[in-house]
């Protein structure tokens, strides 16, 4: 008689269970958004809008980052510091200080080169907020099916709208890991 993968997949529940508390008590958050596509020589929206439990402060600072951890935007006291910027993204970088105070601290980059690729980060520490924004720059660029001529306001307000929260931490993530291990696991035996 086997006992080990019948016996997880029986309490496979409480292991569901475990997760979703270890899920709860977290006080981290991080979150994923879907892939943003950007043309070269054009402007993509990088969005970044905190909407937890956990209010702001009225003054709150906010760190921009690329894949090689250079300085894309640094918003110190809910003021942006485009002088801070690395000199890659000097005078490419727009945000939207009006939209702070609702938690939106999304960027518009412009004249998107293909070293822009890459994923991007957003950090807020004094919530322990991070958002990490995956960008693909592509070399064609067709207007018929863009919305290139959305106004970069209305697309910055409406920024959160691919933006999924996931909280993670190595032990909710080696939870999830084992969980899909084991349902990959039930499926390959069942061939």
């Amino acid at each position: 008689m086997q006992r080990g993968p019948l016996l997880l997949f029986v309490h496979r529940p409480a292991l569901v269970t475990l997760c979703l508390v270890l899920i709860c008590r977290l006080t981290s958050v991080i979150c994923q958004v879907h892939v943003n596509q950007g043309f070269i020589g054009h402007e993509v929206l990088l969005p970044c809008v905190y909407r937890e439990q956990d209010p702001l402060p009225d003054r709150v600072s906010v760190y921009w980052r690329d894949k090689d951890d250079n300085i894309v935007l640094d918003i110190i006291n809910s003021s942006p510091k485009e002088d801070t910027a690395d000199s890659m993204f000097k005078k490419r970088v727009e945000s939207f200080p009006e939209l702070f105070k609702n938690g939106n601290f999304s960027i518009v980059l412009r004249n998107l080169q293909e070293t822009d690729a890459g994923l991007y980060e957003c950090h807020i520490p004094v919530v322990d907020f991070q958002v990490n924004v995956p960008l693909k720059v592509s070399a064609v660029f067709l207007a018929a099916v863009t919305k290139a001529t959305l106004d970069p306001l209305e697309s910055t307000q409406n920024a959160a709208g691919g933006l999924k929260c996931v909280p993670w931490t190595p032990l909710c993530l080696l939870v999830f890991v084992v969980l899909r291990f084991l349902s990959l696991t039930r499926a390959v035996i069942r061939l």
